[in-house]
């Protein structure tokens, strides 16, 4: 049955968002979030059933691996005893209104409103937002600082650093040597981190991946490097 909201796939419920600003039909599957198909206004919801229909095969999949992510996904309560490098968090209830997250003198403040539950998705979603919001601190504090001194020790040349908010990769080094670290770095032990910006700083000198590469990048971690990115690799941004 289709209506102004939702569709549905055997259990799949499909939030049904129509935009005047896309030219196309788009599905989104995310972790919390579930299924989104963003459609023209102009479009009929009779094409949109047949569209989400031709693609259900492939929902279902995409479905299947959301559903796996979702359960390792961290879930915070108001015991939740949770810390980044230099903040800790604190979990509030409050007789207001809105939910609302601070940042200040080294704590993550989130102030949840009495009749929501810590356990409801847009509490989950603020937290973590709130979350990300420190590590973005303590990324520009940290990462820069960290970029020179290591690039200083080794004797590599970069030309900047940028810090974004990636979550499929920890970070790049473009043609022109600019260093690229998510954020999410923050959420490291020091000595992957520190894997991480050798990793990019060894691209100034090779851009590829080559066994030229990793012998290079080899020497400037002790001969770890193998061990180093099969470590890292263990590690998920959304578990935090």
């Amino acid at each position: 049955m289709l209506n102004n909201q939702f569709y549905f796939i055997d259990d799949i419920i499909i939030k049904l968002n129509p935009s005047n600003n896309i030219k196309r039909i788009n599905i989104k599957i995310k972790p919390l979030e579930g299924v989104v198909v963003t459609y023209p206004a102009h479009v009929s919801t009779k094409r949109v059933k047949h569209f989400i229909n031709l693609k259900s095969i492939w929902i279902r999949r995409q479905n299947m691996k959301i559903k796996k992510i979702e359960d390792e996904v961290t879930v915070f309560d108001m015991d939740t005893n949770f810390n980044t490098r230099s903040h800790k968090l604190r979990l509030k209830k409050v007789n207001e209104s809105n939910l609302k997250y601070l940042i200040e003198n080294q704590n993550i403040y989130v102030l949840i409103p009495e009749e929501i539950d810590v356990l409801h998705i847009s509490v989950q979603n603020a937290i973590r937002y709130a979350i990300e919001e420190a590590w973005r601190i303590e990324a520009k504090d940290y990462l820069p600082k960290r970029v020179q001194e290591l690039a200083d020790l080794h004797n590599l040349k970069y030309n900047k650093v940028f810090i974004k908010k990636t979550k499929s990769i920890w970070g790049s080094c473009s043609y022109v040597n600019n260093i690229n670290l998510s954020l999410y770095l923050m959420r490291l032990k020091k000595h992957l981190i520190d894997y991480v910006i050798l990793h990019e700083l060894a691209h100034t000198r090779i851009k590829n991946h080559s066994r030229c590469f990793w012998n290079f990048l080899d020497a400037l971690v002790d001969g770890e490097a193998k061990h180093l990115d099969k470590e890292i690799k263990s590690f998920r941004t959304h578990i935090y």
